[in-house]
């Protein structure tokens, strides 16, 4: 995407909401450009994340009498859930100072960065799709199946996710215990991060005291990966499933991103099968469609882009009703 592509992601996240915080689209979405996480935390999409419990919050450093607390709410939330492989824990500043800002603060508050992804949303513009209050402090849960609900952030230690979602949450690597230096590689893999994590595991296993260990991992990432493939085929051929193109634009991540592997021929398999039938040759129409309104739009002025997409994401809506990107474009 280019650059002037990334400046526009920013502005339609703020058009959208400007009409409508609240989108008739049941599922969370995605991550745009205004998020940025910071140089520990690596890259993480939603999509990645089918399978877990996921808890996004959403914070502001300038209050003082908020400052006086939040620490203790980020350290329930922490101790709570830090630890759970089904669990992914979301810390995002809303109101500026980079990455480097929300780490500052966080820090201060003796935030263990381990347990976290922690980033900054540009001008809260994410943030604002939930948020319709504009509060200081937010909180978004995320179920297994990427269907969401507000919660408030003092009610997010309390959760048990094991008693809610039961076999909803998926654990990607085989339930054994792995050495504590292997602790990062492992929550990256349950992240579904499986190029990041392969990647670890060849730097790990230069050294002599861990290569066996190492070694093991990897033969286990490569295989959970492998299975992570199975599964989103067979959501991408279950037609009960409203969600599928999500599996799809997930398999064609896994295919990219560990390209040359068994994994990545066989999601390549799958995409192939996929794009021959009727319910994907729509999906990937809206989604041509959807992006040349955005490669068209980015080169107009300000106003004038205003006015394009105020005309013409209803009619893209309307046009590709049940699609993602009809979903994502469609306001009440």
């Amino acid at each position: 995407m280019s650059n002037q592509l990334k400046v526009l992601a920013v502005f339609l996240l703020l058009f959208i909401s400007f009409f409508s915080i609240q989108s008739e689209e049941k599922f969370i979405p995605e991550f745009g450009d205004s998020i940025k996480f910071s140089k520990d935390s690596p890259q993480i999409s939603l999509n990645q994340l089918k399978g877990k419990a996921v808890l996004l919050v959403f914070f502001q450093s300038w209050c003082p009498s908020c400052n006086k607390w939040s620490g203790k709410m980020f350290k329930k939330i922490e101790t709570a859930h830090g630890d759970n492989p089904n669990v992914v824990l979301f810390a995002i500043k809303t109101d500026g100072g980079g990455t480097s800002g929300a780490e500052a603060y966080l820090k201060e508050r003796k935030v263990n960065f381990k347990k976290w992804f922690i980033g900054t949303d540009k001008l809260g513009a994410y943030s604002q799709l939930f948020n319709t209050k504009k509060s200081l402090y937010g909180g978004v849960e995320v179920s297994p199946d990427g269907s969401y609900r507000k919660i408030s952030d003092t009610s997010m230690a309390g959760r048990n996710f094991e008693n809610i979602y039961g076999d909803q949450l998926k654990r990607i690597l085989p339930e054994k215990k792995y050495i504590p230096e292997l602790s990062g590689v492992v929550r990256n893999a349950e992240m579904s991060l499986f190029k990041l994590s392969l990647l670890e595991c060849n730097k790990l296993s230069k050294n002599k005291k861990i290569r066996d260990e190492a070694k093991a991992l990897k033969k286990d990432i490569l295989e959970a990966a492998s299975n992570k493939v199975k599964g989103l085929l067979i959501e991408l051929n279950d037609d009960t499933q409203e969600n599928r193109f999500i599996s799809f634009m997930s398999l064609r991540s896994i295919a990219i991103e560990l390209k040359g592997t068994a994994s990545s021929k066989e999601a390549i398999k799958g995409l192939k099968i996929a794009k021959s039938a009727p319910f994907f040759k729509k999906e990937l129409k809206a989604e041509k469609v959807y992006l040349s309104i955005l490669s068209k739009a980015s080169r107009m002025k300000r106003r004038k882009r205003e006015e394009v997409l105020r005309a013409t994401f209803p009619k893209f809506a309307e046009k590709y009703p049940d699609t993602y990107y009809g979903k994502l474009a469609s306001r009440k």
